[in-house]
């Protein structure tokens, strides 16, 4: 609008505020888009981010559980490796017992049955020597046995480590 007050003239031409309208529009819209693309790209991010940290609790979870199964695993083949052992042992020192105990009454019935002090004194001595001896072989079963139960328990506890290396 231009002229005077009583002479107004008016002008009709919007061409100018037309464009202007249109780039304000145009600007409008972009900032929308913009905005609304990185609204889209922070949730994506946030998903993400959650789901990696889901994945990554999930990995530690299963890490630990497998970690837990292992040690079970390698305890287990450890303590029936000492129960082995530990059966060798015994057998072992029962049979010792009965070498010994059997000598024994070997070497008294050798004494008793010899007749005459010297046969008496021969008898002693051979029974002396019987004892002894069997003595020494249920040292020799016992130390055996001790080796082998020994080597049972040693040879577990190689295949624990191995285990709890995830090598088996």
């Amino acid at each position: 609008m231009t002229g005077t007050v009583t002479e107004p003239e008016l002008s009709l031409d919007m061409s100018g505020t037309i464009d202007d309208v249109r780039e304000q529009i145009r600007d409008e819209v972009d900032r929308f888009l913009q905005e609304t693309e990185d609204r889209i790209r922070d949730e994506a991010d946030r998903r993400r981010d959650r789901a990696e940290e889901e994945v990554r609790e999930r990995i530690d979870e299963t890490r630990d559980r497998v970690d837990e199964e292992m040690e079970q695993r390698a305890r287990q083949v450890i303590a029936e490796a000492e129960r082995q052992a530990e059966n060798i042992r015994n057998e072992a020192s029962r049979a010792a017992y009965r070498i010994r105990s059997e000598a024994q009454q070997q070497a008294d019935r050798l004494v008793e049955e010899a007749e005459g002090p010297i046969a008496r004194a021969a008898a002693r001595r051979a029974a002396e020597s019987l004892v002894n001896e069997a003595n020494r072989r249920a040292d020799q079963l016992e130390e055996e046995a001790d080796k082998r139960a020994q080597r049972i328990v040693d040879e577990a506890r190689e295949r624990a480590d191995r285990i709890l290396q995830g090598e088996e």
